[in-house]
């Protein structure tokens, strides 16, 4: 995957990555008033505002607790077809966040001399046969703070769904591998795990000889009043969930089986408020006091139990975490010293987004001065067929190269910009007549002078077009592309789907008949039919043209790894 543009030594103008992690979502902008004198929270609103115009959002909820002050802000649409707007007690999927609350459980069970930080696996899944010594000896301690050096994902974890990646992994294929994983070594460093937090919401719910759910509700959730808290989506939800959304699709919600401890749960920001509230105001019930328990760096130089530490503006302490699902995205933050707290609900898949205006509200921010960047617009050639599109999109340079997802583009100085990620710096040459006619692009030590030249050469403008339910049948199914790498294509409630191996499931949309595209990225999918009609394969447009035969019908199960995966 390419966040930017690669060397040409990687291929920079022959092939390019085939899809890209961009997700975006649409929703109309109705926010509620919430401390206007606050420039802090002025900002947090434009940000919401822009991203939810520009379709990176669809529905947003902000509460906000300031030493027993609780304020709601709420933006967008609960659902594409909806004209509501959220409320403080709208559901959202809020992924790995999940873990706070399976830390906050073991941390219960713990307190009531039910478990220790340093029991084992082996002392705490008796009835497993665990082969290996070393994942024998993995502590919960380590389970709950990201350092038992067990993998990110179970191995023998492989989704049956590429919209629904949790779904049928459960409690016996989770056995199966924890018996069987017998690694040469465990570094015992930092390393994300979603695998661990599973076990640890697993051996949780054992100990309280409860399934996760209940454990949950009767010993967290409950005696927190977390009322609208719940695991995984149900018939009783209804109207009060918030749609999963990606580029202007609804997104299905994921459902986890022996894994739930380390992404299952749905809450409200109401909900969240009152555990950021108990995490912070003075209270002596016994709940409470664990998830203060929860509040100690564990792993240096910032790792708690779930938590992740930062520091405010002013030095102190705050302790976050985020969450990222299928069409989900949220961000939760407490600074126990200055008795504040911050939870920022959303539909969309641009987690970096979210986690960045997460930070902002008490982090150092910077807003963007408005300038004139109507020079730069325009098409330049970096190689033959190889062409950079330049526009603006809230005060701010936008690059994308042909083949490839859109950048945004850091002011630097006097006709200068940079874009980190790809370490690439880009120097337009002085204005004549208003546009500057060439630009310097210089990465990983080299130089490229791209020239500007007609617009036609640029990303194209695509159009979407409406599709029945019915015209979409012909095209589920799995296309090989390559080798080691197929298409899946999938149909829900009217959208089409697609992924490619190890990469993420995202919507492509109807241009004309049988061709689709991808937003936020140039490339194109035509869906190519037989002599009788039926489709019989598909060509990938991205820096070329892509053949893959259909080799399996159906409405596909995925045949590899995706990517998108709670955080």
């Amino acid at each position: 995957m390419s966040d930017g543009i690669t060397q040409r030594s990687t291929s920079l103008h022959k092939h390019a990555c085939l899809v890209c992690r961009i997700f975006c979502a649409s929703a109309l902008v109705a926010p509620m008033s919430l401390l206007a004198s606050d420039e802090r929270m002025d900002y947090v609103t434009e940000r919401l505002e822009r991203a939810i115009e520009h379709e990176f959002i669809g529905a947003a909820v902000v509460g906000y607790y300031d030493s027993g002050d609780v304020q709601y802000m709420n933006f967008g649409r609960i659902s594409k077809d909806s004209l509501e707007t959220p409320t403080e007690s709208t559901l959202f999927e809020i992924g790995s966040i999940t873990k706070v609350l399976t830390a906050a459980l073991t941390q219960v069970l713990i307190d009531s001399k039910t478990l220790n930080w340093d029991n084992t696996l082996k002392s705490s899944l008796e009835d497993w046969t665990i082969a290996s010594p070393r994942v024998r000896n993995v502590t919960l301690r380590e389970l709950a703070t990201h350092s038992s050096g067990l993998p990110r994902m179970p191995l023998n974890w492989q989704a049956t769904d590429p919209l629904d990646p949790y779904l049928g992994y459960d409690i016996d294929m989770l056995n199966a591998f924890i018996s069987e994983f017998d690694p040469p070594q465990l570094k015992k460093e930092p390393s994300y795990s979603n695998l661990g937090f599973g076990l640890l919401g697993t051996i949780a719910a054992n100990a309280a000889g409860k399934s996760y759910l209940s454990a949950l509700k009767d010993l967290v959730l409950e005696p927190l009043g977390m009322h609208r808290t719940t695991v995984g989506v149900t018939s009783e939800i209804g109207r009060d969930l918030a749609r999963g959304f990606a580029q202007g699709a609804t997104i299905p919600n994921w459902n986890f089986e022996a894994l739930a401890g380390a992404g299952a749960v749905l809450s409200s920001a109401e909900d969240m408020v009152q555990f950021i509230k108990k995490n912070i105001e003075q209270d002596d019930s016994a709940v409470v006091a664990s998830l203060k328990n929860l509040q100690q760096v564990q792993v240096q130089p910032n790792q708690a139990f779930a938590w992740a530490m930062d520091r405010s503006e002013t030095g102190q302490p705050v302790f976050w975490h985020a969450g990222l699902t299928g069409g989900y995205a949220c961000f939760i933050a407490i600074s126990p010293e200055e008795s504040k707290g911050w939870v920022l609900l959303a539909t969309s898949m641009h987690g970096g987004l979210i986690n960045e205006i997460g930070r902002s509200f008490y982090a150092p921010y910077h807003r963007i001065d408005p300038m004139d960047l109507s020079a730069y617009f325009g098409v330049f050639e970096l190689f033959q067929n190889l062409y950079m599109t330049f526009t603006e999109r809230d005060n701010q340079l936008i690059a994308q190269a042909t083949g490839q997802p859109e950048i945004t583009l850091t002011f630097v100085e006097d006709r200068e910009f940079k874009f980190d990620p790809a370490d690439m710096v880009l120097t337009f040459a002085d204005p004549q007549d208003g546009k500057s006619n060439s630009v310097v692009m210089k990465q990983g030590g080299q130089t490229f002078d791209a020239k500007r030249v007609e617009d036609r050469f640029g990303i194209p403008k695509r159009e979407t077009i409406e599709t029945s339910e019915e015209s979409l049948d012909d095209y589920p199914g799995i296309y090989r592309l390559a080798p080691n790498a197929v298409f899946t294509i999938v149909v829900r409630e009217g959208q089409l789907f697609s992924m490619v191996s190890g990469q993420p499931t995202v919507p492509v949309f109807a241009m004309e008949k049988d061709r689709f595209y991808y937003k936020q990225l140039d490339a194109e999918i035509l869906f190519e039919r037989d002599t009788e009609g039926n489709v019989s394969g598909l060509t990938l447009f991205q820096n070329g043209e892509h053949k893959a035969p259909k080799i399996e019908r159906g409405n596909g199960n995925a045949t590899s790894r995706p990517q998108n995966r709670p955080n």
